[in-house]
């Protein structure tokens, strides 16, 4: 028996029942947290996402878990069981494990069955037609989907183990916010909320433009001249074409003269 035969064969039914675990644990995550209605919902949107393949389903599912944690932490989407304790507490991991997991697994699905980068509009699925060129837009687009069989159990492995390291670091950071936060409001939950999203926002922002500056710093001399040209362009084609088809007006309006 070869080494190859004793790793273990993994697919895409490896995330989707990824997929329904978290989804498992989100749920009784917020049903002990006293959630019931709003629960319910959201883990109705994230069978349905992982059902019907939605493209939207993470996205959904984590607005879903968002609105309802900062409703329970403003006290008002409290359903059953008595009110959640303020500390950091291990189902807080769990929870924001079980968040981080799915949307990971339903994003890598999402590779599987749509495509793995973004679609180019120039990349079609058959040739071109040469005899009739206006029908080349009805060619379907080219997906470059990931092969299911490239998955491997190190992979999944991997996924699996360091989601409670992300998740206990988020609880850290969320631990060191300050408690008295009297900014622009009371000092309450809600107002860290705010406080963090800010952050976040801002910080990718600025992290954005640094590695954007980092990558044109790294362009040698022609391709920077090439980017910079393509930017003279697109600001200028306007005028540009204008300019061009005076002067071709005036070359044949001379050419003209001089004949006749």
């Amino acid at each position: 028996m070869s080494r190859e035969d004793n790793v273990p064969q993994v697919g895409a039914g490896h995330y989707a029942a990824l997929c329904a675990l978290f989804l498992t644990l989100i749920f009784l995550v917020q049903l002990q947290s006293g959630l019931l209605l709003t629960n319910l919902f959201a883990a109705m949107v994230g069978a349905l996402a992982l059902i019907y393949r939605l493209r939207l389903g993470p996205i959904l599912l984590v607005a879903m878990v968002a609105v309802a944690q900062i409703a329970l932490q403003i006290g008002v989407g409290r359903d059953v069981g008595p009110s959640p304790q303020r500390a950091l507490q291990l189902s807080d991991v769990i929870l924001c494990a079980a968040v981080l997991g799915y949307v990971a697994c339903h994003y890598r699905l999402q590779g599987i069955w749509y495509q793995l980068l973004p679609t180019d509009v120039r990349q079609r699925q058959s040739a071109p037609r040469r005899r009739f060129p206006w029908l080349r837009r009805k060619t379907p687009v080219l997906k470059e989907k990931r092969s299911a069989g490239q998955i491997t159990a190190r992979e999944v492995a991997w996924l699996v183990a360091t989601l409670p390291v992300w998740a206990a670091l988020a609880q850290l950071v969320w631990a060191l916010f300050p408690q008295q936060w009297t900014i622009v409001g009371p000092s309450t939950e809600l107002g860290r909320i705010l406080l963090a999203l800010w952050l976040l926002t801002v910080g990718f922002w600025v992290i954005g433009t640094l590695l954007d500056f980092w990558k044109l710093r790294r362009h040698e001399p022609a391709t920077a001249q090439l980017y910079l040209q393509d930017l003279l362009w697109r600001d200028t084609r306007g005028e540009q074409r204008r300019v061009n088809r005076w002067l071709a007006w005036w070359k044949l309006a001379r050419k003209i003269n001089s004949v006749g």
